[in-house]
């Protein structure tokens, strides 16, 4: 009898010892997420930041010297979203044109069909062309520099402000 309720006595012991390391564990996860959503808040200031910062870059603003290499590359970027975009827009302009019997080629056509073929686009072109920034199919334009913004665009294409 006395083997049962040394039995009994361990088999309580073990269960308790069980449920404390159970709630810990939960106050852990619990913790651990407290902390990511902090972590999360934080990368989010961070953003609203950098894209501040850039803001005022945009619109010639003073900003400190240690970003400016930094904020060069976001619109060496932005850039060359601008000819990747101006691409698409062009690929689906050609895509919706109605299927009809291919014009006799032209010294136009065929110069400009060899040049597209042979001469590798760049990574990060130098400067977007102004003709090739997509035509905004809505009224908005930028209040910064009356550029057409792109439809549910929140900063500007071209100078990189801020729109409402």
């Amino acid at each position: 009898m006395a083997f049962f309720q040394e039995l009994g006595k361990k088999i309580g012991e073990v269960a308790q010892d069980a449920q404390k390391k159970t709630s810990e564990l939960i106050e852990i996860n619990r913790l651990n997420g407290s902390i990511k959503d902090e972590k999360e808040a934080i990368d989010s200031i961070y953003k609203k930041i950098g894209t501040d910062l850039y803001a005022r870059f945009a619109a010639g603003e003073s900003v400190p010297d240690h970003a400016l290499a930094d904020l060069q590359a976001v619109a060496d970027r932005l850039r060359t979203i601008l000819g990747l975009e101006a691409k698409i827009t062009q690929l689906k302009s050609d895509s919706e044109k109605p299927a009809t019997t291919p014009a006799a080629p032209t010294a136009d056509n065929v110069v400009n069909e060899a040049s597209v073929e042979a001469v590798p686009e760049p990574e990060q072109p130098e400067t977007a062309p102004e003709e090739a920034q997509p035509v905004a199919t809505s009224a908005r334009f930028c209040t910064g520099c009356g550029t057409p913004l792109e439809p549910g665009a929140v900063f500007c294409s071209h100078c990189g402000s801020k729109v409402d």
